[in-house]
């Protein structure tokens, strides 16, 4: 399993902030996790991506086990669920699956880092956060779970990267932007920003930007 950061295409003062950056983690595919806890891996993005993200700071979050160990954590319905009540505080409207929901995996993030010893806190724009913010995240060495349309449904990935041109991802589910079917690899792909950017605006036309989560160390 390839685990670390390694940031290329340092910038200095002056120079295009949009130079190629990326954070180098571990991809894992929800098509080939069935039935982890229990939960189908067509609803795993969501839990896949936030583990990748994490995976920046805790060098075993990219694997099954610990998206195994997140949805039991968080599920009332596939595990113990010991975060569901900090959660259901903090997002009391959240019905079902919390793992529907951003804000749900905000409060679990954060409490798995601070209990295995990382200072750090979740940084989320419900509300829409900028290019420059995720960029600015990109370059502070984390990853970002972004909430996206790709699918009618919704679809979470985790941006690992970007160019000019691109953002550079991790789709759990493949590489949408060239057919899921055709295109079952979702490693470090590389979405057109205005592709991407069409299907990560929120519903609400009020609330306008991007919809994602990165860690911020303390």
């Amino acid at each position: 399993m390839r685990v670390g950061l390694i940031l290329t295409g340092a910038i200095s003062p002056g120079e295009n902030r949009r130079m190629p950056k990326k954070i180098d983690i571990a991809y894992n595919s929800q098509r080939d996790n069935p039935g982890l806890a229990g939960l189908p891996g067509s609803a795993q993005c969501g839990y896949t991506a936030a583990a990748m993200m994490l995976s920046a700071f805790l060098p075993d979050a990219a694997t099954d086990a610990f998206i195994t160990y997140l949805i039991k954590r968080m599920e009332p319905a596939y595990g113990k669920a010991t975060l569901a009540e900090k959660i259901l505080r903090k997002v009391p409207w959240a019905r079902g699956r919390l793992g529907i929901y951003g804000d749900a995996y905000a409060v679990a993030c954060e409490e798995i880092l601070r209990e295995r010893g990382v200072n750090a806190r979740i940084v989320w724009t419900p509300g829409g956060g900028s290019q420059a913010t995720l960029e600015a995240a990109i370059d502070q060495g984390s990853p970002a779970m972004l909430s996206t349309m790709i699918t009618p449904s919704g679809h979470y990935i985790c941006v690992v990267g970007y160019d000019a041109g691109h953002w550079i991802c991790h789709d759990p589910y493949g590489d949408g932007h060239r057919g899921y079917r055709s295109h079952p690899d979702g490693a470090f792909v590389k979405y057109p920003r205005t592709w991407l950017e069409a299907r990560a605006v929120r519903a609400d036309p009020t609330k306008r930007g991007l919809r994602f989560m990165y860690v911020l160390r303390e």
